[in-house]
């Protein structure tokens, strides 16, 4: 019987510990709804839509209820198609859609009276986002991949977002800078900020970014900074959304390398003005990124289903690091304090500094 309580209330802790991990976890997925109406307005209900990622050939399919509404809740970030077919009616395809990180999409779609053996396309332009209060900036692929990042983390970027000022020390932004990484600061206010990794939190001790992934592993993030909906806003900071890339139909693949000695590099102006050389560094920072199809061959072929992406990178990395001490000179070590004393004229002026004996 004792044993039966243990393996029920064990049951019940991991239960307990799955719900938390679910309700502390943030959606980085977005959406796509929108409603299907005929050419005079009046709503469509049954109309097929379907969805289709563009990279993988991944579909999902729904139909529009009696308001002629349709939904797709969850889909990973990329560029999608969407097809809205109807017994006597066109085909409505809409293409190059492109959902970002938490994105919210409204796309209402208007059919034209017709042969369904006809299609009317439609290439999207830049669609705006209705579906959600929240303001923020997406930081996008391209960005990631073209601006100079000094350390190859993308977190660096999240100061390009309005209202997003960097705290923390600009020499330092490696991927093990954990702390450096989150010290921004979001519309003034003082709090911390919250750093999701593919919905999930991403935490180091207080508060700090606990993994960095390599910049090239990266699709994009968005840095929300005001209007939070109910899964965010714990904090009074900002959010930090990350998508990692997910593999495609197509084998993608890259290698870097970066080096950085004391020959490129300039001594520090603290160093500078207290006469010292440059110090001797040794830096080193390579890795890789690789994605596709899974493919075993003659056991499975993952073409349209099944996707990875693999990450790797090392830093070799030794840095001075000078900083400035207020140390005691050679008569306070001895026990004479007397150059606390600024105006021996006046005992009470107020820029004195004055020692008590803690034992009267």
């Amino acid at each position: 019987m004792n044993n039966n309580i243990l393996r029920h209330s064990g049951s019940a802790a991991l239960l307990l510990l799955f719900t938390f991990a679910l309700a502390i976890g943030q959606e980085f997925r977005g959406s796509i709804t929108g409603k299907v109406t005929d050419p005079n307005g009046a709503v469509v209900p049954g109309a097929t839509v379907t969805v289709k990622n563009i990279e993988t050939n991944l579909e999902a399919t729904a139909a529009t209820n009696d308001e002629g509404s349709y939904d797709f809740p969850v889909l990973l970030p990329g560029k999608y198609e969407l097809l809205v077919t109807k017994q006597g009616f066109k085909v409505e395809a809409r293409q190059q859609i492109q959902l970002r990180v938490a994105e919210k999409l409204t796309i209402d779609v208007q059919l034209q009276t017709g042969s369904i053996a006809e299609t009317v396309t439609v290439v999207s332009s830049a669609t705006l986002e209705t579906g959600s209060v929240s303001t923020g900036t997406t930081i996008e692929r391209r960005q990631i991949a073209e601006l100079p990042l000094s350390e190859g983390t993308a977190y660096q970027l999240a100061t390009l977002a309005p209202g997003v000022a960097y705290t923390g020390n600009p020499q330092f932004t490696a991927p093990i800078s954990n702390g450096n990484l989150a010290a921004f600061r979001v519309n003034g206010a003082p709090a911390q900020n919250q750093i999701t990794l593919d919905g999930s939190p991403n935490y180091a001790f207080d508060f700090a970014v606990g993994f960095s992934p390599p910049a090239d592993a990266v699709q994009e993030f968005k840095v929300q900074t005001n209007v939070f909906d109910a899964q965010q806003g714990y904090s009074a900071g900002g959010t930090v959304n990350v998508a990692v890339r997910s593999g495609t139909n197509d084998l993608h693949g890259s290698i870097y390398y970066f080096n950085r000695d004391r020959s490129r590099t300039s001594n520090n102006f603290f160093s500078n003005r207290s006469g010292q050389a440059r110090p001797i560094r040794t830096y080193h920072r390579f890795g890789g990124v690789l994605s596709g199809p899974v493919h075993i061959p003659k056991a499975y072929n993952g073409r349209d289903k099944t996707f990875f992406l693999f990450s790797y990178e090392r830093l070799l990395d030794n840095t001075a690091e000078p900083q400035l001490f207020s140390v005691p000179p050679a008569a306070m070590r001895n026990g004479d304090f007397s150059a606390l004393i600024t105006d021996r004229t006046n005992v009470t002026n107020s820029t004195h500094t004055i020692i008590y004996n803690p034992f009267t």
